[in-house]
């Protein structure tokens, strides 16, 4: 969607009050593959490195891919939602697959990653 958005000149709004932990698809693969392979029981979150706002990572994809970050525009959640329900912090606590051993990319090296596949 960010990327769309900006190869059309268009600007992008991104929620600033909003946190989430992204993850490269294929780090996600890896890591529930490693998990398997170590035999290791129980609930692992399997995120990104890193917690950002909507609007960092959408920042940080701009800044990867060359495109005009000033399209980029910081919006409140409550200013899209119109009251309902809608959890602020979606981020991760991957501290436990980190003590296993697994350790996915923050996103900017996820982004980095992802932009040599396309």
């Amino acid at each position: 969607c960010v990327l769309k958005e900006l190869n059309n000149g268009r600007d992008f709004y991104a929620m600033d009050d909003s946190f989430i932990s992204p993850v490269f698809l294929d780090e996600l693969c890896e890591g529930v593959d490693f998990l398997i392979g170590q035999g290791v029981n129980g609930v692992f979150h399997l995120g990104g490195d890193d917690r950002l706002s909507k609007y960092e990572f959408a920042l940080e994809i701009a800044r990867q891919f060359e495109l005009d970050p000033k399209k980029i525009l910081p919006i409140n959640t409550k200013e899209i939602l119109d009251g309902s329900f809608y959890p602020l912090d979606t981020s991760l606590d991957i501290s436990k697959i980190k003590q296993e051993g697994y350790t996915p990319s923050n996103a900017r090296n996820g982004l980095i990653k992802f932009a040599r596949q396309m």
